[in-house]
Parts: C-alpha cells; sequence; structure tokens
C-alpha cells in the first residue's frame, strides 16, 4: 500500500509538471489532466491526512501546485477565447472546483492559526514531555477545523502529537496494522513539570490500529492527570505499565509511562491537554473544566507544527527498545 500512494504521489507531480514542457501543443487539455489530478489528490489527501505520504512530500505538492496555477494563468493570457469555450464541460467544471477549492484545502494543509492572544491567566507554560526526535501535531488549534478535539469544553486545545520519521512519515509501513511500526510507540513520556499526579487510569491494553471507535473504550485509554500549578494536564492513550500513583510527586524528568494505542485511538499518538484547576473528578478534567492554552517553553503548538527535541535521545532509544521489545502487543478484553 505505501508503494502505492509513492507511485500516485508520482503521477499527480508528473501531471501537474506536463504543461510546462508542452504548452503550445494540447495545452488546454493538458491543463485540465493537471487539475483533475491536483483535485482528486487534494480530496484523497484531506480525507487520509498529510503525514500518511510524509510532510515533506506535502510541501513540495503546496509548491506544484503554486507552479500549476501560474502555468494555468500563462496559458490564459496566450490562448484565444474560442479555444476555451472548446474545453469539454466536465473539464470547465473542474477548473471552477478548482479555483474554488484549493484556497480552502492549501489553508487547511498549513500551520494552524495559533492563540496566543489569549490572557496568561488561560495559559499554562510547561516543558515539551517528548524529548527522542522529531515530532508533529495531527490536531491542535483555536478552531474546529484543524482540531476535532474543539466541541469538547476541557480538550479545546488538546493535541494529537506523533512522531516522524527520516522521510516525514509517521510509520515505517505507512499504512502499516503492526504498532512498533509506528515511530513513536513505546516512547517514554516526561512529566514536564513539578507537579502532583491526581489521577491515573491504567491495565487497559492497547486497540489494533483503526479499532478506536467501539464503545466500550474509555476514551482516553491508560492515562495520567498531573496537578502542575494552578493547572491539570492529562496525558492520554499511554501503556498499561504507568510508572506513577495518585498522590505521587514528580519532577519534570520523571517518565510517567510510555506511548501507546489505549483507549479510543486510530493509531499510536500523544494525547495532552490542560484544564484549569485541581480535578480528581475524571468527568471534570476530560469534558467539563475550563481549558487552558498550552506554551511548551513559551511556544505555542497547532496542527502541522514540527517540534525537533533530541534532549534525551540515548535514554529514549534505550527505554523504547526495552518496551517494545517485552513481548507482542496485546490486544483484546480490555480490562
Amino acid at each position: 500500500m505505501s508503494y502505492l500512494i509513492y507511485l500516485i504521489s508520482i503521477a499527480i507531480i508528473y501531471n501537474a509538471l506536463t504543461p510546462l514542457f508542452n504548452l503550445r501543443k494540447n495545452s488546454i487539455h493538458l491543463i485540465v489532466v493537471s487539475t483533475v489530478s491536483l483535485s482528486l489528490a487534494m480530496i484523497f489527501l484531506a480525507i487520509l491526512r498529510w503525514d500518511i505520504i510524509g510532510v515533506w512530500v506535502a510541501k513540495i505538492y503546496l509548491i506544484v501546485l503554486a507552479l500549476c496555477f501560474l502555468l494555468a494563468a500563462l496559458y490564459k493570457r496566450q490562448t484565444r477565447a474560442k479555444e476555451l469555450a472548446c474545453l469539454p464541460q466536465w473539464g470547465k467544471l473542474t477548473l471552477v472546483f478548482f479555483v474554488f477549492s484549493t484556497p480552502l484545502l492549501t489553508l487547511y494543509f498549513l500551520p494552524a492559526k495559533h492563540t496566543n492572544s489569549a490572557p496568561k491567566s488561560d495559559v499554562i507554560d510547561f516543558e515539551f514531555p517528548l524529548r527522542c526526535g522529531r515530532y508533529y501535531v495531527v490536531q491542535g488549534g483555536a478552531h474546529a477545523i484543524y482540531n476535532h478535539h474543539h466541541g469538547v469544553n476541557a480538550q479545546r486545545y488538546a493535541l494529537d502529537i506523533t512522531k516522524l520519521g527520516a522521510f516525514g512519515t509517521r510509520a515505517s509501513g505507512l499504512t502499516s496494522n503492526h504498532l512498533p511500526d509506528y515511530y513513536i510507540y513505546g516512547e517514554p513520556v516526561f512529566a514536564g513539570c513539578k507537579g502532583i499526579i491526581q489521577h491515573t487510569t491504567t491495565g487497559l491494553r492497547d486497540s489494533k490500529i483503526g479499532a478506536s471507535l467501539k464503545t466500550d473504550l474509555p476514551p482516553e485509554g491508560n492515562s495520567v492527570a498531573l496537578k502542575c500549578g494552578y493547572a491539570t494536564i492529562i496525558y492520554a492513550h499511554l501503556a498499561k505499565n504507568i510508572n506513577v500513583k495518585q498522590g505521587q510527586s514528580v519532577s519534570p524528568e520523571t517518565i510517567m509511562g510510555y506511548v501507546a494505542n489505549s483507549g479510543r485511538s486510530t493509531e499510536p499518538h500523544l494525547h495532552i491537554h490542560a484544564v484549569k484547576g485541581q480535578h480528581l473528578s475524571r468527568q471534570m478534567f476530560l469534558f467539563d473544566a475550563s481549558p487552558l492554552v498550552m506554551l511548551f517553553s513559551g511556544k505555542e503548538l497547532a496542527r502541522n507544527s514540527i517540534i525537533e527535541n533530541h534532549r534525551q535521545s540515548a535514554l529514549c532509544k534505550k527505554l523504547t527498545q526495552q518496551h517494545t521489545q517485552k513481548g507482542p502487543v496485546e490486544t483484546g478484553p480490555f480490562r
């Protein structure tokens, strides 16, 4: 499947660039083919997310898209009206769709709007909890179009974070069903601040890839709620071997658990959000409490943000290998 995705990407780029080398001959038909390919590809990527094919391919795609717009503009200046009139009806409709949808979809794929206008009382600043490489924010931002958590009050500014490999992909197999293939799986999660553990959910086994819609699963899976100053920070979808207990004091360097795929999670990732105040009630810190904007060492993150953090790569590599080599990933009963 991964090779098929790359072949589709190559075909898209080829069709997009063809008019550059054949502007005079059959130009209008080539432009239509390019716009059809690009329009369908943008829908494909919008549904499956850019990071499935790699964030670097996504950036190249935007450049190719800009070239196609430039090419279409140049051709329109050189062609005669009767040539455009000969364009098939499906070609005209495609061009109309392309013109109106491309700006919206392009905005969707660019870094999301941040929320740094929030008052200081609505912000919590702490250290980024992952320290082993390059990370990517899949969901996050101040609007529902960037963040599917936005409709839940406590999770309005939540982040879903995954890890990127050398080619900007999340897993070695792209569409793999094997959890350890995901680069973030088994990675240690650091507390990031000094605080007290308020609540833990433990003992849940990993969900299978794409099996998160089962209604009997607690949405957060294995999780930790950490009281940090005037905030409670929630770390979710962890492995069942949580390292901390309720009432325990932790430092920013404390490893609380490991990233996994427990709960209603489609693939391994770290979900994190923060709320105001101290909350022992799961209902409160997951759903009802007032949300806080999270800053990580002064930096705010949102959808499509990329974070470089290699502070403890050697330790992370060792711990991740130990965690993922304990045996086959367990699925089945969730208690």
